[in-house]
C-alpha cells in the first residue's frame, strides 16, 4: 500500500465545489425528510400529509449516508500533516460556533416554552453546549444531534491515529478498522456494545470509504483501493436496506429497496469520479458558497419545523407554507452563518492560535461534513 507522504499543503486550500454542493443538497433532503414526511408521522401512523412531496421526503434521510461519506473525504484532507492539537483547533473552530447558539435556541423553544425550567433541564443544557451529552448520559435536546456524536467518534479516532503519529500508515488503520467490522459482521468475534459504538458500526463504512476516495485522489487508483471501496460499497447497501426496514418499521410507509440501493450506489459512483478527477471544473461564483449553509441549516431546520410548522398547518395554503419555512430555514441558515459563525470562529482562531504553528493554523477552517 502506499503510504501518504505527499505534501498537501495546496489540496488543503482546495475548494471542492462539487461537495459543497454535495453538502447543501443532503442537507436540503433531511429538511425536506422532516417536513415533508417524517416530522408528521408518530407511532408508526403512515400519516402523509403531503401526498405529492413524500414519495420524495421519504427517502431524504440518505442525506445523512451522504454527509458521513463526505466527512471520511474531508476529514482525512484536513488531518494530513497536522497535528493533534492542530486537528482539535480545527474541528473546534467548525463546529461549535454555529452548534453553541442553535442549542440555545433549540433549549429556549423545545424547554422554557413548554416550562421544563427545572434544574434537571439546565443540566441538560450545559452538556449538550459540550457537545458531549451523549458520552454524558443526557438526553439531546434536539434530536438531530444524534449524527454529531458519531461524527465525534471518528474524530476521536483520527485524533489517536495523530497522536501516534501514524498518519502515513491511515491506510493500513482503514484497512484494520473495516477487516474489524467485518470479522464482527460474520458472527467470527464477538463485540460489546461499547466497541461496536466506538468503531461506529452502523457507519463506518462511509467514513473509510471517504477517506479512501481521497487516497484516491491524491495518490491514484490500486487494486487494494478497488478492493477496500467494493467492501465498503457492499456493506454500505446492506446497511442501507437494514436501514430502510426500520424506517419503514417507525412510519408504515412502504419504500422502495430499489431506490434506496441505487441512491447509495450512485452516491459511490460520484466519489469515485470526484477522486478519479473526471468531473469538468464547476464555476458557480457566489453560488458556490452554499455549502457554507449546510451546517447551520442542519442544526436549525428541525427547532423550526416543530415551531412553525408541525401541528400548526393551514390546509388552505399547506404547500405555500411547506415552501415558506423551508425558505426561512435556509434565510436562517445564511443568518447564522454571517453572523455568528464566521465572527465567532475567527474568535476561536485567535484564542486557539497559539497552540499550534502558524503552518498548521493556515487553514484552520475545514472543508466539513455535516452535519
Amino acid at each position: 500500500m502506499t503510504s501518504v507522504t505527499d505534501p498537501i499543503a495546496r489540496t488543503e486550500k482546495q475548494r471542492f465545489v462539487i461537495l459543497d454542493l454535495l453538502r447543501f443538497a443532503a442537507a436540503l433532503a433531511v429538511t425536506l425528510f422532516h417536513f415533508g414526511f417524517r416530522g408528521w408521522i408518530e407511532d408508526a401512523s403512515g400519516h402523509i400529509v403531503f401526498p405529492y412531496v413524500a414519495p420524495i421526503a421519504k427517502y431524504g434521510y440518505l442525506g445523512v449516508d451522504a454527509f458521513f461519506l463526505i466527512s471520511g473525504f474531508v476529514i482525512l484532507l484536513t488531518a494530513l500533516n497536522r497535528s493533534p492539537s492542530g486537528f482539535v483547533a480545527s474541528r473546534i473552530t467548525r463546529l461549535y460556533p454555529a452548534y453553541w447558539l442553535c442549542v440555545c435556541a433549540a433549549f429556549t423553544g423545545f424547554y422554557l416554552m413548554e416550562s421544563r425550567n427545572d434544574g434537571h433541564a439546565w443540566l441538560t443544557l450545559l452538556a449538550n453546549l459540550t457537545m458531549f451529552q451523549e458520552f454524558l448520559g443526557a438526553e439531546h435536546i434536539d434530536g438531530i444531534y444524534w449524527t454529531l456524536a458519531v461524527e465525534l467518534r471518528f474524530y476521536l479516532l483520527i485524533f489517536i491515529v495523530l497522536l501516534l503519529g501514524q498518519m502515513r500508515r491511515i491506510e493500513y488503520f482503514l484497512w484494520l478498522w473495516l477487516g474489524g467490522l467485518l470479522l464482527i459482521d460474520l458472527h467470527v468475534v464477538s463485540s460489546p456494545q461499547w466497541l461496536d459504538e466506538a468503531l461506529l458500526r452502523p457507519w463506518a463504512h462511509y467514513f473509510i470509504a471517504g477517506a479512501a476516495f481521497y487516497l484516491v485522489w491524491l495518490h491514484g487508483l490500486r487494486w487494494h483501493r478497488w478492493l477496500l471501496l467494493g467492501l465498503c460499497a457492499l456493506r454500505a447497501v446492506q446497511h442501507a436496506y437494514w436501514y430502510m426496514l426500520l424506517k419503514v418499521k417507525l412510519t408504515a410507509v412502504p419504500m422502495d429497496r430499489w431506490v434506496v440501493c441505487a441512491v447509495v450506489l450512485a452516491l459511490f459512483a460520484l466519489f469515485m469520479a470526484i477522486a478519479l478527477r473526471k468531473l469538468p471544473a464547476i464555476k458557480l461564483g457566489r453560488l458556490a458558497s452554499v455549502g457554507a449553509l449546510t451546517y447551520p441549516l442542519y442544526l436549525v431546520h428541525e427547532l423550526l419545523g416543530k415551531l412553525l410548522l408541525f401541528g400548526k398547518l393551514d390546509e388552505r395554503f399547506a404547500s405555500l407554507q411547506l415552501i415558506t419555512v423551508t425558505a426561512l430555514a435556509v434565510l436562517c441558515a445564511w443568518a447564522i452563518h454571517r453572523g455568528v459563525e464566521r465572527p465567532l470562529a475567527g474568535w476561536l482562531n485567535k484564542k486557539l492560535q497559539p497552540r499550534v504553528s502558524p503552518i498548521q493554523s493556515q487553514t484552520l477552517e475545514a472543508r466539513s461534513e455535516l452535519p
